[in-house]
């Protein structure tokens, strides 16, 4: 914390921009600075010749030259090895004086190269599965326009070699439209997520089903039709309950209470007196689960605190309601 509050500072904030600033004026050697950022930030380290191949440069030594002072304080030169001197600066940099077109640009390039050459370059291949992680590219871009940013990346990549028919590529545009309520784009993306995974000698769908339970959930509460969003919330949270107590399952369910609060808001008046008793024992199991899984696991997480609490508190509120 304290090494970025003084990143934070005003005095290093002017130091960084005066001396990315020369940058701006040499495309190649802004892209080769952008670049080692983002892998830095996703934990990778590569040499001076595969930077060579990503960009297509005769000379990275020359760039290295030319720009002394800029290698000098945010990069690290040891032999042939080249790499940011700091993660945490890495993804300051990005986020802050990185421009997301420049950004997007980047992660293509790397995401196209990685693809090329994963086939016999297991290091390359796991960069390219990071490369394709919503969770990972992400906080790498601004707040200001960083939905279309993401969304024109994965159309980019699309086209990259056998992309298209990978079924964890539309999970993650599935995630990402799911983020930003684009439930139509979301809808498409699951559909071709599940598609392509089916078509695979021993499909695994226990991941994809967690993350489309959540987006039927989201869509539930959007849903007009009281009815309607009765049964996709009914069918999400029975799919999502079965995986609560799987030790392989990192992508817990938990994050749902928030999802309960707002189908109850939109919908709960509506639906009949069968509907309503469903809701509330679905409410109730999972709070009753939630629970067990924190006494059993001993997990502590804020997703588990806040679904327990948060649904009690729904519970109490309903029940007053109807009692009233």
């Amino acid at each position: 914390m304290a090494l970025l509050e003084v990143i934070r500072s005003d005095k290093v904030q002017d130091d960084i921009r005066r001396l990315l600033t020369p940058l701006t004026f040499d495309r190649k050697a802004l892209l080769v600075f952008v670049s080692a950022f983002i892998v830095s930030s996703l934990g990778f380290r590569f040499e001076i010749n595969d930077w060579q191949t990503f960009f297509k440069i005769d000379s990275i030594r020359r760039i290295i030259r030319n720009y002394s002072e800029q290698f000098a304080n945010f990069m690290s030169v040891s032999g042939d090895d080249l790499s940011p001197r700091s993660g945490l600066l890495s993804s300051h940099i990005l986020k802050n004086f990185a421009d997301d077109s420049d950004i997007v640009h980047c992660l293509y390039t790397l995401y196209a190269a990685a693809a090329e050459a994963e086939d016999y370059d297991s290091y390359l291949a796991d960069l390219r599965v990071e490369l394709m992680r919503y969770g990972a590219i992400e906080p790498m871009l601004s707040e200001a326009n960083k939905h279309p940013m993401i969304m024109s990346y994965y159309n980019q990549i699309r086209s990259v070699r056998d992309t298209v028919n990978n079924s964890d590529y539309w999970l993650q545009v599935g995630i990402a439209s799911t983020s930003y309520d684009d439930l139509d784009g979301a809808q498409i993306a699951f559909d071709n997520a599940y598609s392509r995974e089916r078509k695979k000698k021993e499909p695994r769908l226990r991941r994809i089903d967690n993350y489309y339970s959540r987006f039927e959930m989201k869509k539930a509460v959007a849903e007009i039709d009281s009815d309607k969003a009765f049964k996709l919330f009914y069918d999400a949270n029975v799919r999502l309950t079965k995986q609560i107590f799987e030790d392989n399952n990192r992508h817990y369910p938990f994050k749902t209470s928030r999802q309960f609060v707002g189908v109850a808001a939109r919908h709960f008046d509506k639906w009949d007196d069968d509907q309503k008793n469903q809701f509330l024992d679905m409410m109730r199991d999972v709070r009753q689960r939630a629970i067990r899984y924190r006494e059993t696991k001993g997990d502590t997480s804020p997703d588990v605190g806040f679904l327990i609490k948060e649904t009690a508190a729904l519970l109490a509120r309903l029940r007053a309601e109807g009692s009233a």
